[in-house]
C-alpha cells in the first residue's frame, strides 16, 4: 500500500465514523434531510415544467405536473419526515402480508404431523408483530434502523482506522 491509498483510506474511514455518529446521535436529522432533499428536488422539477410552459405555451400537461409537483415540494420543506415515514409503513404491509401467507404454509406443515411448525409460528408471529410495529410506529422503527445503520458505518469505520494505524506502523 503507498501513502496515497493510506490516506485515502484514512480519510473515508474517518468520515464513516463521523457520518455513524450523526447517525446514532440525531436520527431525526436524516430523516428530515431526506424529505429536505426530495423537496428541493420536486421544486425543481416544478420549477422547470412551469417555465417549460411559459417559454412554449403548448401544453398545459407541462403547467400541470409543474404546479403539482411544486406544491408536493413546498408539503415536503414544511413536514420534511412525510417521505421517511411511508417506507416503514409500506414494508409493513408487506411484511403482514407475507407473514399471513406464511400462516397458510404452517397448516400444511403442521398437517405433515412434522415438529417443525412450531418454529415456524414463532418466526409468524415475530413477522406480524414487527409489521404492526412498521405500520403503527413507521418514525421510530426508521429511527431505529438509522441507529443501527449508523453503528455499522462507525464500527467500519474504527475498524479501519486501526488496521490503517497498524498497516503505517508496518511501513516504518
Amino acid at each position: 500500500m503507498n501513502n496515497r491509498v493510506i490516506n485515502s483510506y484514512s480519510a473515508s474511514s474517518f468520515i464513516y465514523v463521523v457520518i455513524g455518529l450523526i447517525m446514532m446521535i440525531i436520527p431525526g436529522m436524516v430523516n428530515s434531510s431526506f424529505g429536505y432533499f426530495i423537496g428541493a428536488i420536486c421544486l425543481f422539477i416544478g420549477s422547470i415544467q412551469m417555465y417549460s410552459y411559459l417559454e412554449n405555451r403548448a401544453r398545459v400537461f407541462n403547467l400541470v405536473i409543474g404546479v403539482l409537483f411544486f406544491l408536493f415540494g413546498i408539503y415536503l420543506f414544511m413536514n420534511p419526515t412525510f417521505i421517511a415515514s411511508i417506507i416503514p409503513f409500506v414494508a409493513g404491509i408487506f411484511v403482514i402480508i407475507n407473514a399471513v401467507g406464511k400462516l397458510g404454509d404452517l397448516l400444511a406443515i403442521k398437517d405433515l404431523k412434522s415438529t417443525v411448525w412450531i418454529s415456524n409460528l414463532i418466526v409468524t408471529i415475530v413477522l406480524l408483530a414487527l409489521g404492526i410495529v412498521l405500520i403503527f410506529n413507521p418514525l421510530g422503527s426508521l429511527e431505529l434502523l438509522i441507529r443501527v445503520f449508523g453503528l455499522i458505518l462507525f464500527v467500519s469505520g474504527v475498524y479501519d482506522i486501526v488496521m490503517v494505524t497498524n498497516v503505517r506502523k508496518r511501513l516504518k
